[in-house]
């Protein structure tokens, strides 16, 4: 049966291999947060942007062309209403996951930059840095 002083030593090293573990983690969230920066940078980046955000201004305008139909004052046969409330909702969320394609990458750079904050005052707080 292990003594104090064995489970000690064990709690020690998986403590260890916790904060190896954070450390990586936090070092690939900084290179991520890096390299989108890099990409930003990149003139092609402008041109899939420009691209992206065109079609998605084109599905928000898709989205309140439907939201006008419906409320209207047109009446709607059910058939018609239910696929107007489904192609309006399809739009929405096509405009949705484009401007979400775009603002990924600022997530992923303020993430870099947290975390390389937390490591640095990580390293100051245990004296090696």
């Amino acid at each position: 049966m292990p003594g104090i002083e064995e489970l000690a030593e064990f709690q020690k090293k998986q403590k260890l291999v916790a904060a190896q573990r954070r450390f990586e983690q936090a070092r690939h969230v900084v290179n991520v947060g890096r390299a989108m920066e890099e990409l930003i940078t990149d003139p092609r980046w402008a041109v899939y942007g420009n691209h992206v955000e065109a079609l998605r201004v084109d599905y928000e305008e898709r989205a309140k062309g439907h939201e006008r139909i419906l409320t209207g004052r047109e009446f709607l046969d059910p058939q018609r209403y239910g696929q107007v409330r489904v192609e309006m909702a399809e739009a929405a969320g096509i405009a949705k996951g484009l401007k979400m394609a775009l603002d990924v990458v600022e997530v992923l750079i303020n993430r870099g930059e947290a975390a390389a904050g937390e490591k640095i005052d990580e390293l100051k707080g245990s004296g090696l840095l």
